[in-house]
């Protein structure tokens, strides 16, 4: 139970102005690589944790698809430890 990775979009969906996704658990970091590209080029793991960062949403190619703000939470500082 304590060990899931969760990602979650944390805006109402439908439209809206900009998209909120949080990630915490092992595995955030890794899959915020699959997804995100900061808006200045900055590595993630870098970037302070449980702060909303400023990037775009990636596909597999790195085409972006929209605007979001991120934020991530390694275990062990976050539920999913």
């Amino acid at each position: 139970m304590f060990s899931d990775t969760i990602a979650a979009i944390a805006t109402f969906p439908g439209n809206a102005g900009i998209n909120i996704i949080r990630l915490s658990g092992n595995d955030a970091l890794n899959i915020a690589h699959k997804i995100f590209v900061d808006k200045n080029k900055q590595k993630l793991e870098n970037l302070k944790q449980r702060y909303l960062h400023y990037g775009y949403t990636v596909d597999e190619n790195g085409k972006v698809i929209d605007e979001v703000l991120i934020s991530y939470m390694k275990a062990p500082n976050t539920y999913t430890r």
